[in-house]
This record gives C-alpha cells, sequence and structure tokens, in this order.
C-alpha cells in the first residue's frame, strides 16, 4: 500500500517524505523491500533537515524558472 501511494503521489509530482522514524520502523521499511521502490533520498533523520532541504531545493527552483 505504501509503495502505491508513493508511486501515486509522484506521478502528481508530490513527494512522500519521512522524517525521524524509529529504528523499529525503519527496518520494517528494509525488511519488506521498501528501499527499493521509495527514494531513499527522501529519508532525514529530523524534521529540520527535511524542511531546510526542501527550502533549498525550492530556492533552487525559483532560481531557475
Amino acid at each position: 500500500m505504501l509503495v502505491d501511494l508513493d508511486l501515486e503521489l509522484n506521478a502528481a509530482g508530490i513527494h512522500l517524505i519521512f522524517a525521524e522514524l524509529k529504528d523499529s520502523v525503519k527496518e520494517k521499511i528494509e525488511r519488506y523491500g521498501l528501499l527499493e521502490t521509495l527514494d531513499r533520498r527522501h529519508f532525514y533523520p529530523t524534521i529540520n533537515a527535511a524542511v531546510e532541504e526542501f527550502q533549498r531545493t525550492e530556492q533552487i527552483s525559483t532560481q531557475h524558472k
């Protein structure tokens, strides 16, 4: 279900982001093979790190318009 959601969102130009996952959740994601389809670049150790990356990519995106 998570992979289907990620694919559907990606098709709409939206990316699923993960931040501050507990080790047990990370282990389940790995065990179920979800890292083969989910973008590893969309996992962040903290919410602040995810927000900073979003702001950085948005700034780059608006500079190229």
